[in-house]
């Protein structure tokens, strides 16, 4: 047995993994309501704690074949749906060990360049530099001989985990250093058969998603991309299947481009060539949920609209609970949900820092605003906003200082550091 197949079958490593995985239903809620096929819920196994990890531990050594998984499809930010694969505790246990194991391996062999799955280059990183980067060459003054204004290149993989080659992949890990018997775990979770509607199947490419395995697999699938594009251009980003990158030279990016439609031939998977531009830095893009345009940052309306509307889904006006059951959900839903962080709020929270369309923020502020008083007040006449204003108002959540502090502070400009943590403090009460 090599080092990393022996530190995944460790005791301490598969206790680790399990209360990893129970952590994580226990903050999407799932302790007690996991649909997986043998309907065993990770609340059951506490009755015998002990035989329940050293089972784990026996299948790993064993490198027995997995149960079923069961495929759902839940809904994107964009409407549509994703597949996603809900495998028994005692597989997901399983598989989190060997992720443990594989992420702290592979971590060192990341590109500076990627901005995914990585606690310390999250993606709200990757839109910060961005954002440094546009406003310094957009906003920064007009192009001229001596200083060429700045084209972009923007693309994405087309349902990326999806089209992951399995043999390419496990190619890969090997070249990474992964051992054989690692190497046996890892193909049987990408092999699992599931299933569907009632019907048994596999999949004869892809990866499945809905396994932390996968955060691994799309971060080195197209890490050659990162490492020969990221040292050519001035500016490159990859966060998961999303890429850009910035240059005064539009051949670089040419080339760029067309480096990338190789790999993609090579790694077997999909460019979306129709989400795919070429063009000056200053005509109108969006990334990762932001708009840029003539030296502006704001929110696409699309994502305004949808925020609007799913505040009024999570908090309607018509809602016959108590006031103080009102402000326990509004705390819950607005404020801190079950993962301690932002829900509605987050982007909403994160835009404070990088959108220069303050009337815009001050409008959205104004809307969702609006949506809490009609919420605590009964509905939205002039009469129960005024109610649910003073209900607020008069409450603990927090929200009200926030409101009111919000236009006082010149964001983002003149506002400081300290600011913008104190307008954080504000939101969580």
């Amino acid at each position: 047995m090599t080092n990393l197949y022996q530190k995944i079958i460790t005791a301490e490593n598969i206790k680790e993994a399990y209360l990893e995985v129970y952590q994580s239903l226990l903050e999407d809620c799932k302790v007690f309501s996991y649909d997986v096929i043998d309907a065993q819920q990770i609340h059951q196994t506490e009755l015998d704690l002990p035989a329940f990890l050293a089972d784990i531990q026996k299948r790993l050594i064993s490198a027995e074949k997995p149960r079923l998984a069961r495929s759902v499809a839940i809904p994107k930010k964009n409407g549509k749906l994703r597949k996603i694969y809900m495998v028994p505790i005692r597989e997901r246990v399983c598989c989190q060990a060997v992720y443990r194991v594989l992420q702290e391996h592979l971590k060192p062999t990341y590109s500076k360049y990627l901005y995914s799955f990585r606690s310390e280059r999250p993606s709200y990183y990757a839109l910060r530099s961005l954002r440094r980067f546009y406003l310094a060459n957009v906003r920064g003054g007009k192009a001229s001989a001596a200083r060429p204004a700045y084209f972009l290149l923007k693309t994405d993989f087309k349902d990326y985990s999806d089209h992951i080659n399995k043999n390419i992949l496990l190619g890969q890990l090997a070249e990474m250093g992964v051992d054989a018997e690692t190497l046996r775990l890892v193909r049987q979770f990408v092999e699992i058969p599931f299933v569907r509607a009632g019907d048994l199947q596999s999949m004869a490419y892809g990866t499945m998603q809905g396994l932390p395995l996968i955060s691994l697999f799309n971060n080195i699938y197209t890490a050659e991309i990162d490492r020969q594009v990221g040292a050519q251009v001035e500016f490159y980003r990859r966060v998961g299947d999303d890429i850009i990158a910035l240059d005064r030279d539009p051949a670089k990016l040419e080339w760029a481009l067309e480096l990338i439609r190789g790999e993609c031939r090579r790694l077997k998977i999909l460019l979306n060539e129709e989400k795919t531009e070429l063009q000056p830095l200053e005509k109108q893009f969006d990334y990762l949920g932001l708009s840029f345009s003539a030296g502006q940052i704001s929110i696409p309306a699309k994502k305004v609209a949808k925020m609007i509307a799913d505040a009024k889904t999570l908090l309607p006006a018509n809602s016959t609970a108590s006031i103080e059951a009102k402000l326990r959900r509004l705390r819950k839903v607005l404020v801190i949900n079950a993962r301690g962080k932002s829900a509605l709020w987050s982007n909403y929270i994160q835009s404070l820092n990088l959108l220069t369309d303050m009337a815009q923020l001050q409008e959205l502020s104004r809307r969702l605003m609006t949506v809490v008083w009609a919420y605590l007040g009964g509905g939205y006449t002039g009469r129960k906003l005024a109610a649910g204003k003073k209900i607020l108002a008069d409450s603990k959540v927090g929200l009200w200082s926030f409101f009111l502090h919000f236009k006082r502070l010149l964001w983002p400009h003149q506002a400081r550091s300290h600011q913008r943590r104190s307008l954080w403090q504000r939101l969580v009460g």
